[in-house]
């Protein structure tokens, strides 16, 4: 399949300038890809702009729950509630971004050292500098390096932070990637006038967020999982096409991308697991007018109640998930200190009486 120009900027494709274009971005972790839709610059310039804001604005779910991308997941900045930052790895666990550095004085003129770092390089660093500032003698450093242990405790502080989804930049990648879908259904994009008012010439926004406490578009919804849906419906009687966009089981977006559609009646959907990278099947029942899509667009189907639940049920997939990678890396950790001089017995029964807290913190939360 050709095209003679790119979606974007309207250049012609050439083998020179062809590219792929994920249908969800990759960054959060779709994997579906199409040809001959936009060229490589287009790609490149959007890709960091459009996708990055999007890809930004849900990075902590996209870390949390471990989705599966080409590229490889990035630590997270988070704050906990006494204002100290930690980079969230991928994984799971927490590094502080700043050492911090606690020097007590005893009575008898001794010190009481406390430091935390994100490393032991970082570690030594500053215990050389304290060595040097309290004229500490070689005996003293060589007994402190000597105590100095790496330890990987999980989060026990909160984290604070603002949910934010949405907005002029990720929502042009929102119309991007329906754009994309609808390419793949071969749909004269031209006549996508709405969409492409918006994305070339800053039109009027041509989506809405969708919250509704009587009806939901996915009629199979499997609340376990956080998926990402695109579907687009081209209906042949009213002129218009609409699309519907829903990220990590969440973020719920209608879209109208043409009034005035030639083509026949069809429809698409993509739905994809990003944490297995598994195609699902979803059931989308996309029945609107464009008196609903006033209405959405307005803001009035848009229950706050329900959004908190839906935002509500995916932190707490998220903070399962982190439970389970606080295990995996406890269960690491226990078989690094695997004491080949011990007995098998002797070894299981350290490394359960380690793990038996963890599998609590689990068994809490089923």
């Amino acid at each position: 399949k050709y095209m003679n120009n790119c979606t974007l900027c309207e250049i012609a494709i050439t083998e020179q300038n062809q590219t792929e274009e994920h249908v969800i971005p990759q960054s959060i972790g779709g994997h579906l890809k199409i040809k001959n839709f936009i060229c490589r610059i287009c790609n490149n310039k959007f890709g960091h702009s459009w996708d990055n804001v999007l890809a930004d604005q849900l990075a902590f779910f996209s870390t949390s729950l471990n989705i599966i991308r080409e590229k490889k997941l990035p630590s997270y900045l988070v704050t906990d509630i006494d204002n100290k930052q930690y980079f969230k790895h991928p994984k799971g666990d927490f590094f502080l971004v700043r050492p911090v550095t606690n020097i007590d004085s005893n009575a008898d003129g001794s010190l009481n050292i406390h430091i935390q770092a994100p490393n032991q390089k970082i570690a030594k660093q500053i215990l050389e500098k304290v060595s040097k500032e309290y004229n500490l003698n070689n005996e003293n450093q060589i007994l402190m390096l000597k105590n100095l242990t790496k330890k990987i405790s999980p989060m026990d502080k909160i984290i604070q932070g603002e949910i934010n989804f949405g907005g002029e930049e990720s929502g042009r990648s929102l119309v991007k990637t329906a754009l994309a879908l609808a390419f793949t259904m071969d749909i004269d994009l031209d006549q996508c006038d709405l969409a492409k008012e918006y994305l070339l010439n800053s039109g009027t926004p041509c989506f809405g967020y969708f919250y509704s406490p009587n009806k939901d578009f996915v009629k199979n919804r499997n609340k376990n999982i956080p998926f990402h849906c695109v579907y687009i419906k081209a209906d042949s009687q009213l002129g218009r096409i609409f699309g519907y966009i829903e990220y990590f089981g969440a973020f719920r977006v209608v879209l109208s991308l043409a009034t005035n559609y030639k083509g026949e009646t069809k429809e698409a959907i993509y739905c994809i697991d990003p944490t297995s990278k598994k195609v699902i099947d979803l059931k989308i029942d996309l029945n609107l007018s464009d008196d609903d899509i006033e209405r959405i667009y307005n803001y009035e189907i848009y229950d706050l109640g329900v959004y908190q639940e839906s935002i509500g049920k995916l932190l707490d997939k998220v903070i399962f998930q982190s439970k389970i990678n606080n295990l995996n890396n406890r269960f690491s950790e226990a078989m690094e200190a695997w004491d080949q001089s011990k007995t098998y017995d002797e070894n299981m029964s350290k490394a359960m009486q380690y793990l038996e807290p963890h599998f609590k913190e689990i068994l809490q939360l089923t």
